[in-house]
This record gives structure tokens, C-alpha cells and sequence, in this order.
């Protein structure tokens, strides 16, 4: 296997292991970068006591991200990566975790991640471990926050994790788990079958369903990118710069004047947010149509 970079590190049983590159060979502003990204470890630090895996999680997100805007902006290559790893080993003898091999995997989460709200919200609680299996293991992002996802509802570990992919939990019958109840055929006269599935029209949503799981449900079903912007405001979710707002928690006529307000294209609301008030729903619904907003309720 042949090996374009310049070959200045020690060699041990075919493995070269990188020697960081003179701080003159380094771009002009690569000083003023690296004292950046060790204040961020600072502060990173100082909080770590209070959510270890999380913190570490985020931290190395911004690490990447931090690679990325600057390889984006001025085409830093991988030497500059190699001369980071000792620098912040170097400043930071006592973590481990600032090899070359892992500043490149923080890169290419970010890369994979860009909505920071869902790194702080499902792939920061899972260890880095599982995170480097989704990034190695998966391709497509839906199926990435499915599993990590699923490590969460299950507490998967590294190897789980790697036999529930390869064995493609996603396909397995029954373990597709949505956020909102879903009709079934129903065999016979069965009436207590009946009773279930006249409730999915009373309320659809699942009892175990959370109010994130179903931002990003709607958002696939909708098939939209799970990187696009996702803002949280007064009980209610803008999308891609209010392409889409969603209602999933709580309707009355000052949120439903707001969500007007800001002019989206669409707006997908929760049915039962209106229960007991019928003559709020009418109002909204031709407010809406007034507004020339698509309106849908589910």
C-alpha cells in the first residue's frame, strides 16, 4: 500500500507513526487557531464534572468543526492536523483522546452533524465509541440517528450496536418504532380491536413519544435533511428558515398568531393541542387559509 505523505515519522512493523511538522512549515494564522481550540478545552473542562461524556462529546464537536471552517477556508491539509495532535497533547498531557486518528473522526463528525441541536440532544449522550461505529458503520444520516437513537432506548453498547447494524435492526419486523400509533387491518368482528384503532383518530401520538422524536420523525417522514435548521421558539419548531413550523406542544390564539406571524410555508399541528376547543381550530384553520399558509393537523 503505497503512502503519498511525506514519510518523517518513526517506523515500527510497517506502521508509520506521525511526527508533527515545524511550527514554520504551519499557515500564518495556524497559532491564533490552535490557542483558540485550547481555551475552547478550558472551558470544556471546567464543565466536565457536571456531564463527562457530554461535554467531551460537544468539545470534540467543535474541534471538527473548527477543522473543517478553516480546511473550507484556506485548504489546510492533513500535516496541519498532525502538528494540532502534538500541540494539544503537548498542552493537555492528562487527556487522551487528541491522537491524529481521533481529530480526524472529530472532523468527520462534525462533518456528518452539522445541526448542533441534535448532537446536543441524541449522538452527545452516546459514548464516542458508539459514535466512531455510527460514522464507520453508516452512511446514510437517518439511519445514523435511528441507532444512536436506539443506543439511547437501550443503553447498546459498542459491540450491540455493531450486531444490531449488521444485522439491520432498522428491517427487523416490530422494531421500526414510531412516534405516532399506526392503523392496523383488523381481522373479524373484533371489537376491542375496533375500540383501539377508533382511538388512534381521538389521539394518534404514542405514549412513549417525545417531543424531539417527533421533530425529527416528521422531518424524514417529510423528507427533509436532518442538518437543515431546526429553531425552538414559544412552543412551537421552526424549520429551514420557517419553510415548515410544527405545533407539538401547545396551541392557543396568541401561538397561533405568532406561528402566522412568521410566515411560513407550511404548518403541521398536533390534533389534540386543540381538544376541548373546537372553535379555536376553526379560527386557525381559516386564519390560516387567510394567511395563504398550507395547514395540516395530525
Amino acid at each position: 500500500m503505497s503512502y503519498k505523505r511525506k514519510q518523517i515519522g518513526k517506523e515500527k512493523e510497517k506502521v508509520v507513526f506521525p511526527i508533527a511538522e515545524s511550527l514554520n512549515n504551519m499557515p500564518k494564522n495556524y497559532q491564533k487557531f490552535i490557542e483558540k481550540i485550547k481555551d475552547n478545552i478550558k472551558q470544556e473542562r471546567i464543565k466536565a464534572h457536571l456531564s463527562a461524556n457530554s461535554s467531551m462529546i460537544l468539545m470534540y464537536w467543535n474541534i471538527g468543526n473548527s477543522i473543517l471552517e478553516q480546511q473550507n477556508k484556506e485548504a489546510w491539509g492533513t500535516k496541519v492536523i498532525d502538528r494540532m495532535s502534538q500541540d494539544l497533547k503537548d498542552a493537555f498531557p492528562d487527556i487522551t483522546g487528541f491522537s491524529t486518528r481521533n481529530l480526524k473522526y472529530m472532523r468527520k463528525f462534525a462533518d456528518a452533524w452539522k445541526n448542533i441541536e441534535i448532537v446536543q440532544r441524541t449522538v452527545a449522550q452516546i459514548p464516542w465509541r458508539s459514535n466512531i461505529t455510527l460514522l464507520d458503520k453508516l452512511s446514510d444520516p437517518k439511519l445514523r440517528l435511528f441507532y444512536a437513537q436506539k443506543t439511547i432506548e437501550n443503553g447498546f453498547g459498542k459491540d450491540m450496536l455493531v450486531f444490531q447494524i449488521e444485522s439491520q435492526l432498522h428491517k427487523r419486523k416490530g422494531n421500526s418504532v414510531s412516534n405516532f400509533k399506526q392503523w392496523q387491518q383488523i381481522q373479524g368482528n373484533d371489537a376491542e380491536a375496533l375500540e383501539k384503532q377508533i382511538k388512534l383518530f381521538i389521539d394518534p401520538v404514542s405514549e412513549t413519544a417525545t417531543t424531539e422524536n417527533m421533530v425529527y420523525e416528521l422531518l424524514l417522514k417529510s423528507g427533509k435533511d436532518l442538518n437543515i435548521k431546526i429553531e425552538h421558539k414559544d412552543n412551537y419548531y421552526c424549520i429551514n428558515n420557517n419553510e415548515l413550523i410544527l405545533m407539538l406542544e401547545k396551541a392557543t390564539q396568541e401561538i397561533v398568531d405568532n406561528v402566522i406571524a412568521e410566515k411560513p410555508q407550511k404548518v403541521v399541528a398536533l390534533d389534540r393541542l386543540f381538544k376541548g376547543n373546537d372553535q379555536l381550530k376553526t379560527n386557525t384553520f381559516l386564519q390560516m387559509k387567510d394567511a395563504e399558509i398550507e395547514f395540516k393537523t395530525i
